[in-house]
């Protein structure tokens, strides 16, 4: 039990030196301001992740372990030890289907999608000042940054795996709507199904 929690500490300390390094080399987006780290440890005394964010309230947390995807815009982290679920903010995945009820056209490729970006992943969630922290099924609201880079939610409006969703004010809404418009226009992912052609 003892190295367990050794080796996961160690893999916690070398996940934040790496993201420090990338920070350093520039490799991670600098276009989002001066950025500044905060440790964060869990009961234990470990360390659990890094907050890390800008002096303009941009917020980067992470980086956190996706646990599983439940659909298309909706998946699991350890968040600080918790298994918590998040909601990508600005995006609208078709429904997965439950026993009740039936899942919405283009549901599974779409969860397909986000499980080959997402599953297994250590990512960065960031807050947007704009939204609440929380919706009302508890799950938090972020965006979440693959490869120190990438936002998540940007790729899956791309491939046509999801729309854009203003359901409240959100920071990157006209690149989201952007990005929709060229997809919609190449006819990728749902985009290619007369369904969704009409919208």
């Amino acid at each position: 039990m003892f190295s367990n929690r050794s080796n996961l500490n160690i893999k916690n300390k070398l996940l934040i030196l790496g993201f420090a390094l990338m920070l350093v080399l520039g490799l991670i987006d600098s276009s989002r301001d001066e950025i500044i780290y905060e440790d964060v440890t869990n009961e234990d005394g470990n360390i659990a992740g890094v907050n890390i964010g800008t002096i303009e309230e941009d917020f980067y947390e992470g980086p956190f372990e996706v646990l599983s995807v439940t659909d298309g815009d909706t998946f699991r982290v350890s968040y600080y030890g918790e298994n918590t679920p998040v909601r990508l903010i600005g995006i609208d995945a078709p429904e997965s289907g439950n026993s009740k009820e039936k899942s919405e056209c283009f549901s599974k490729e779409s969860t397909e999608i986000l499980t080959d970006l997402l599953l297994g992943e250590y990512i960065l969630l960031e807050k947007d000042p704009q939204t609440n922290d929380r919706d009302g099924y508890n799950r938090l609201l972020r965006y979440a940054i693959i490869d120190n880079k990438d936002d998540v939610g940007l790729l899956m409006i791309q491939k046509g795996a999801a729309l854009e969703y203003e359901y409240t004010k959100y920071k990157y809404a006209s690149e989201y709507k952007r990005a929709q418009q060229e997809a919609k226009e190449l006819e990728l992912g749902m985009w290619n199904i007369s369904k969704y052609k009409l919208e």
